[in-house]
């Protein structure tokens, strides 16, 4: 079924809870759903996975001219859902890490410097 035949037929609310079970994401015990509005000719989908809030909008225009089926568009749209959230979180990660080895560059920067330090009250005995 064709995502805008669909929408004419059955109406923008049947629609959006229809793409809302479809664009569903279950990962393991977790369950992803998918926030959708109609506005300004356009469903705005929003995904909330963990911490991390991801958006993503489909103009009319795209399903009147698109020969795309409903299965197709739900992986397109589940693929960049999730595509995103590993780019976010892989982001957050490097930040936390390089945070992390900055940290243990700092601790041993100190520990030369108390070491040098301490080698220089020594020689001074």
């Amino acid at each position: 079924m064709r995502i805008h035949s669909m929408l004419f037929e059955k109406g923008i609310g049947n629609t959006i809870s229809l793409l809302s079970c479809a664009l569903t994401i279950v990962h393991i015990d977790d369950v992803f759903i998918p926030k959708i509005k109609y506005d300004f000719d356009s469903f705005i989908i929003k995904y909330k996975i963990g911490n991390v809030n991801i958006g993503h909008r489909v103009s009319l225009i795209e399903f009147q001219h698109s020969s795309v089926p409903l299965e197709e568009f739900v992986y397109r749209i589940k693929h960049h859902v999730l595509t995103e959230y590993f780019r976010i979180y892989e982001n957050r990660n490097k930040l936390m890490w390089d945070v992390v080895q900055d940290e243990i560059k700092q601790d041993a920067i100190s520990d030369i410097l108390k070491a040098c330090m301490k080698s220089e009250g020594d020689t001074h005995e």
